[in-house]
C-alpha cells in the first residue's frame, strides 16, 4: 500500500511539473535516467536512515524537532540538486523524463534486469524506512496517523 502512495506522490509531482512546464533534457538517456534513479533512491534510503537515527536519539521538544528536520531536509535537497547537476538536468527534467520516455526506459530495464531488481530493492528499503520514520515522528509529535483513505485525491 505504501508503494502505491509513494508512486502516486511521484506521479503527482511529475504531473505538476509537466503542467507548470519544463524543457526536456536532451542529454538524459534511459541509461543515465536509470543510473540517476538508483543514485537518488540510494540517497533517499541513506537520508531516511539519518532521519531515523536523529529522531530516535532526539530529546528536545517538538518545535525543536521540526526545525532540526527542516535543516536536515535542506541538506538532503542540496544533495539531490548536486546529483541532478552532475547529470546536466534539473529535478523537473529528471521527473519528466520517464513519462516522456517510458517505453525506452522499460526496454532498458528489460535488457538489464539487475537494474530493475536494484530499483525494486531500494523502493522496498525506502518504503520500510519511511514507515519507521513516520511512526517515530507520530510518536514524537503525538499525532494521529493519517490513514490511506484519508489522503485526498490529487487536485483536491
Amino acid at each position: 500500500m505504501r508503494e502505491k502512495v509513494w508512486l502516486r506522490a511521484w506521479l503527482v509531482g511529475t504531473l505538476v511539473l509537466f503542467v507548470t512546464g519544463s524543457g526536456m533534457a536532451a542529454s538524459l538517456t534511459p541509461y543515465a535516467y536509470v543510473e540517476l534513479t538508483k543514485q537518488t533512491m540510494e540517497h533517499k534510503a541513506q537520508n531516511l536512515t539519518e532521519l531515523i537515527t536523529q529522531i530516535s536519539n532526539f530529546t528536545g521538544d517538538t518545535a525543536t524537532w521540526v526545525s532540526t528536520e527542516a535543516q536536515l531536509n535542506s541538506g538532503f535537497d542540496a544533495e539531490y540538486e548536486a546529483l541532478y547537476t552532475d547529470y546536466g538536468v534539473s529535478a523537473q527534467e529528471f521527473l519528466l523524463f520517464y513519462s516522456a520516455n517510458e517505453a525506452d526506459v522499460e526496454s532498458y530495464l528489460d535488457a538489464y534486469p539487475d537494474d530493475r531488481t536494484r530499483i525494486a530493492d531500494l523502493e522496498a528499503q525506502i518504503s520500510s524506512a519511511l514507515d519507521q520514520f513516520e511512526q517515530l515522528k507520530i510518536d514524537l509529535l503525538q499525532l494521529a496517523p493519517v490513514l490511506p483513505e484519508e489522503i485526498p485525491p490529487p487536485g483536491v
